[in-house]
């Protein structure tokens, strides 16, 4: 599957918006087992639709992996596609998303994106796939704890949380 790397170990130019990015995979080397996948991108920017002036953000992207993972040269480049490209924040959060959705089809994914404007308030946007019927009230419960800024609470809590909303009992036999 690694031979159909297009991007990784070559020079590649930042692609010239994000539908002419590709996202690309390579296999899980662990499918037996369930464990997030975390991709950090502290200096996100797009534009905004309206003034045409950048915007910055800061996301945070988790995943549990099925069968293939995404290739992480082709993440950075699909991000770095949204430099010139223009979008309200909670649109480029959710199309974000779900591009990495059809990419790998994780069984789980959570993204969620701080913007920051400069001396205007900053806003959150997230979204997580699947959602869980019964993880309803936690699922609220942590949204509410991140996007208000518990990310201390979430670091001290992580693999609760994670157990929690992925359904994973944490004393599970492998």
């Amino acid at each position: 599957m690694t031979k159909k790397l297009t991007q990784l170990g070559r020079a590649v130019a930042p692609p010239s918006s994000p539908d002419k990015a590709k996202l690309e995979s390579v296999p899980n080397p662990h499918p037996d087992a369930d464990y997030v996948v975390r991709f950090t991108a502290p200096e996100f920017t797009t534009l905004c639709p309206i003034t045409g002036q950048p915007d910055f953000a800061h996301f945070v992207i988790d995943y549990v992996p099925d069968k293939t993972i995404v290739e992480s040269k082709s993440l950075k480049l699909f991000l770095t596609s949204f430099r010139n490209a223009s979008g309200f924040h909670e649109a480029t959060t959710i199309m974000i998303a779900k591009r990495i959705a059809a990419a790998i089809k994780p069984r789980y994914l959570r993204i969620a994106g701080w913007t920051f404007l400069g001396f205007m308030p900053s806003f959150s946007a997230a979204m997580q796939w699947p959602i869980h019927v019964g993880d309803t009230l936690g699922t609220i419960g942590f949204w509410s704890a991140i996007l208000s800024g518990g990310v201390c609470w979430y670091a001290w809590n992580a693999a609760r949380i994670e157990a929690s909303l992925m359904n994973i009992p944490l004393d599970r036999e492998q």
